[in-house]
């Protein structure tokens, strides 16, 4: 049996193949690339993953899942701010219509916390000075503002860790981190006092 094909239905068999092999490659979805940053725990719950996406197939979105090993059955949030130190996977879902593919990445997020602590001197000019000044040494932590909220003086929140002027007496002191954290202590400045005793001459 012998099959002629026209000019026109050459045509149209050409332009059937393209179509359908156009269609076999849209639905074919990219192999996208993925990657994930980490931003390490310094204040408690300030941790954050960014995820970045590239080459992937116009028209497509993409779905983050968040786990917290080692469970990696149920994920933990769709969120990928205000995160614990810890141990994560991140899969991302790309999702065209009926089809989707996705890779997925783990990483960790340090804890860099550093409590807040520190101890109160003071000093005077001189041994007959009747008022003094108290510091503040930081041992750790970032400090930001100091205060002192109880005492023969009360002194609003401040930058310097000096308090200067101030007479004898029992002072709270209390101290601000740079995450809004506050640790206050009570300290005793007492001051050297001369007593000068006059009499007669015999």
């Amino acid at each position: 049996i012998s099959f002629y094909l026209t000019k026109e239905k050459t045509r149209y068999l050409c332009a059937f193949i393209f179509l359908f092999s156009s269609l076999l490659c849209y639905s074919q979805l990219s192999d996208f690339n993925f990657s994930v940053s980490a931003t390490d725990e310094t204040c408690s719950g300030n941790g954050a993953l960014e995820m970045t996406v590239s080459n992937t197939t116009p028209g497509a979105s993409i779905i983050y899942t968040l786990y917290l090993l080692p469970d990696s059955t149920n994920p933990i949030a769709e969120t990928t701010a205000n995160l614990q130190s810890g141990n994560y996977r991140v899969i991302a879902t790309q999702i065209l219509g009926s089809e989707e593919n996705s890779q997925q990445q783990d990483i960790t997020i340090n804890d860099l916390k550093t409590d807040l602590d520190f101890e109160i001197s003071h000093n005077t000019t001189t041994n007959c000075d009747v008022n003094g000044t108290i510091v503040v040494t930081v041992l750790s932590g970032d400090a930001i503002l100091y205060e002192i909220i109880s005492g023969p003086v009360i002194v609003p929140a401040q930058d310097s860790n000096e308090f200067e002027n101030l007479p004898s007496g029992t002072y709270i002191i209390r101290v601000f981190d740079n995450c809004g954290n506050a640790l206050s202590k009570t300290y005793t400045m007492l001051l050297n006092t001369n007593n000068l005793s006059i009499s007669d001459v015999t």
